[in-house]
């Protein structure tokens, strides 16, 4: 199932997560022609099971790397084209909501010099979203290396 999608600085690449895609999760990539037609599908990246390591929303850096959300592990990962993980944020309950746990949404890059990494995240749990429990969210923002694209 796809999920988040992103493209490229250059309008060439988009790239899409395919949350729930058994046996594992990935990150599919295609090439973007002069007349928007997508070809050249190959796999970004690949990850493990649906169970752990599902992929929500996902933002694209300006070297091309993908910083994607992992809900079901409270993380966010910057990867590379190949599957190369360069960077790992992990998320810790808010202090307020301490038994709601960490459900890593949606990573985007912003700020005045495109250094912010916006992180969007669900202070929930599998089992609260199941049981209609409710929850709360924040954002958080931390400085990072390689910028974001501007528009």
């Amino acid at each position: 199932m796809p999920n988040g999608i992103a493209i490229s600085g250059d309008g060439r690449t988009l790239v899409v997560a395919e949350s729930f895609r058994a046996p594992r999760t990935r990150l599919t990539a295609f090439t973007v022609t002069d007349d928007g037609a997508l070809t050249d599908q190959r796999v970004f990246a690949e990850f493990g099971s649906t169970d752990t390591e599902s992929i929500d929303g996902i933002g694209i850096d300006s070297e091309g790397a993908v910083w994607a959300a992992f809900p079901w592990i409270g993380e966010f990962r910057r990867v590379r084209e190949g599957g190369e993980v360069t960077d790992v944020i992990r998320i810790e309950p808010d202090a307020a909501y301490p038994d709601g746990g960490t459900f890593a949404v949606d990573a985007i890059l912003g700020g005045p010099e495109m250094r912010t990494l916006y992180l969007l995240i669900s202070d929930t749990s599998p089992e609260r979203l199941v049981n209609g429990f409710d929850t709360t969210g924040r954002i958080e923002a931390i400085e990072v290396e390689v910028a974001g694209i501007r528009d």
